[in-house]
């Protein structure tokens, strides 16, 4: 181990990282489309090994009788490999590859760090893939690893050096919330939180339908699409003009999506048919706490926001996005992103001793599955994406383990020159129908977003032609 490369000693695993390393097969996979030269092996080595003495958290594992994350002892950088994938004019191999790279498990408690780095050449590109547990990254940090990656191969291939600044090991996310202790406000805005995510598990019941898949049986598939730069730079405009974030454009097309495949308002004009839907956000926690990390670090460091909006038929497209923003930045305010550890933990503890009526009824009636959907919007590529020969050309996240203990379908959306779009979920014939509705709904509706007149509406959207199944959810 390098003596300069952080502080080694083990610290206790987080909240979130806790639950996290108890999904063993939880992994995240950055999928980075390249273009320009080729990557060299030997040089790609290098870089992975530079990576490793950058960042604590790609030296380290779970220590099972403490549940600490630790340093591997005796570790050597030198140990790090990349894998090279030979697929020669297999244009989609990379697929392949992401499928069973996301269903392939870290051993949490081993002696093999919990992260790999595999570069897939076809006739056509490279694609570069960055794989690591969820307990010690999350999709900010993939952005992070594929940037130091690609600069180090470009110093390396430039000059023939290569420069490495070992980061410190941080603190788990919670401690970061509030290094000055939690006032009074958070500690009411908390019990209000615990006291609404009881009331909501309590009773909860799926509007998508979703199909449990024996434990043994799991299999986690992923879809993709590509949105257009076109698309992306007239949203871009649009949102700007509307003070909204691409992310808040999304949500509402989820809720339109949803409401679509639910058939919750349908009926006359003059009926008022209310459709609510609930659902999780990823919000990316670096430049949150009170001493920005800065878009330097791995680490699992993301907080959520819960979302619970009505629609009616005369719900616009643009009033909905405004809504959602407005939504976003109260719970922001109200520091519900940073509670989210406390309330959590809090709701496991009152769970585990039954204290919260009709959850385990509701679990055993949904076969364990607990909340419909998961959503991120990653957000646009946190650096610049040409690396002197190499460029990034598109990037896609994705993972395995997530469902369904993280939602029956996670919808994620990076972006670099366009949103790059993915949907996550447990392998079954029902699933992949459901996932493909939603997928396509979705995802069409926030590409041509930009051109959507101020007044179209819901119903609007629900009587336009539809390629999806109609089987898409759960009967009232």
């Amino acid at each position: 181990m390098d003596p300069d490369s952080g502080d080694a000693r083990p610290r206790k695993l987080g909240y979130l990282e806790d639950a996290m390393h108890r999904e063993h097969g939880c992994c995240v996979l950055m999928v980075a489309h390249l273009s320009g030269s080729r990557l060299l092996e030997t040089s790609m080595q290098t870089c992975v090994r530079a990576a490793a003495q950058r960042h604590p958290n790609l030296r380290s594992v779970i220590d099972e009788q403490t549940l600490s994350l630790r340093e591997l002892p005796g570790y050597s950088v030198q140990d790090c490999q990349v894998e090279f994938v030979q697929a020669d004019n297999e244009e989609d191999a990379w697929k392949r590859v992401a499928d069973k790279e996301t269903n392939s498990r870290f051993e949490v408690y081993g002696s093999v760090p919990l992260w790999k780095v595999l570069v897939v050449q076809s006739a056509q590109r490279d694609v570069l893939m960055v794989k690591f547990h969820h307990c010690i990254g999350d999709a900010g940090s993939g952005f992070v690893l594929v940037n130091d990656l690609l600069t180090s191969y470009q110093q390396l291939t430039s000059s023939g050096a290569l420069q490495v600044e070992p980061l410190p090991a941080l603190p788990a996310a919670d401690s970061l919330c509030y290094p000055a202790g939690r006032s009074e406000a958070h500690a009411s805005e908390a019990e209000l939180l615990l006291e609404e995510l009881v009331r909501r598990r309590s009773s909860w019941t799926p509007v998508l339908k979703y199909d449990a898949v024996p434990p043994t049986a799991g299999h986690n598939t992923s879809l993709y699409r590509d949105g257009t730069e076109e698309n992306l730079q007239a949203l871009l405009v649009r949102c700007r003009s509307k003070d909204v974030t691409v992310g808040a454009v999304l949500v509402a097309a989820t809720y339109f999506a949803v409401a679509r495949m639910a058939g919750a308002c349908a009926g006359s004009e003059e009926e008022e048919k209310e459709f609510t839907f609930n659902f999780d956000m990823d919000v990316n926690l670096r430049k949150r706490f009170a001493e920005s990390l800065g878009d330097d670090h791995v680490g699992c460091l993301i907080g959520i926001l819960g979302f619970s909006l009505t629609v009616t038929r005369r719900t616009r497209f643009w009033d909905l996005v405004s809504r959602a923003r407005r939504a976003m930045l109260q719970s922001l305010q109200d520091g519900q992103h940073f509670n989210y550890f406390t309330v959590q933990s809090r709701f496991d503890a009152l769970a585990e001793s039954g204290q919260v009526p009709g959850w385990k009824e509701a679990l055993e009636r949904n076969s364990g599955h607990a909340n419909d959907m998961n959503f991120s919007s990653i957000g646009r590529y946190f650096f610049e994406p040409v690396y002197g020969p190499v460029t990034l050309e598109k990037i896609y996240c994705v993972g395995g383990g997530w469902c369904p203990g993280f939602g029956g379908y996670v919808f994620l959306v990076p972006s670099v020159s366009a949103l790059n779009y993915s949907l996550v979920y447990e392998t079954s014939t029902l699933n992949a129908g459901v996932a493909t509705d939603f997928f396509s709904l979705a995802t069409e509706l926030t590409e041509r977003a930009h051109g959507l007149a101020d007044n179209f509406q819901l119903s609007d959207f629900l009587g336009e032609e539809t390629g999806t199944s109609g089987s898409s959810v759960c009967e009232a």
